[in-house]
């Protein structure tokens, strides 16, 4: 593997702002705490670091691109996905700079009522429950 799980790949470094080389002892301690807090999350398989940077380096082989996101759960860690490309949107600067990416999903009005609270009452979905694009069969809603 490219990062090898159970093995410190990474370290920590301060800049050296006042250009004498050396780090005192506090910011040693945070940033020794903090690679060890770092390592301890990605070899735990709750967030799913491992699989999903696999995951990424088969498709960045296969394809020449990936998708890797980063979230946080409410309360606790960050977690680890992998996209297919094609389910992704971007969204760019006046520059051509990505300055976002979104998931393209596709669901019945069915779905995105029961999933999405208030959603009902608008008037793009009742219009499409009522044209029969609530059923599965029957079309799908962007």
């Amino acid at each position: 593997s490219l990062v090898p799980a159970g093995q410190t790949w990474f370290e920590l470094r301060p800049d050296d702002d006042d250009g004498d080389g050396q780090e005192d002892s506090e910011s040693r301690g945070w940033r020794q705490d903090t690679e060890r807090r770092m390592h301890l999350m990605f070899n735990d398989p709750e967030p799913g670091y491992y699989p999903r940077v696999s995951e990424v380096w088969h498709s960045i082989s296969a394809y020449g691109s990936a998708v890797f996101f980063v979230g946080s759960t409410p309360g606790g860690g960050p977690y680890f996905q992998t996209f297919h490309l094609g389910g992704c949107r971007v969204a760019l600067d006046y520059r051509g700079r990505l300055i976002g990416m979104y998931r393209s999903y596709q669901s019945t009005a069915n779905q995105i009522v029961s999933e999405v609270p208030g959603a009902g009452s608008l008037d793009c979905i009742r219009k499409a429950m009522a044209n029969g694009a609530g059923d599965p069969a029957n079309g799908r809603h962007d």
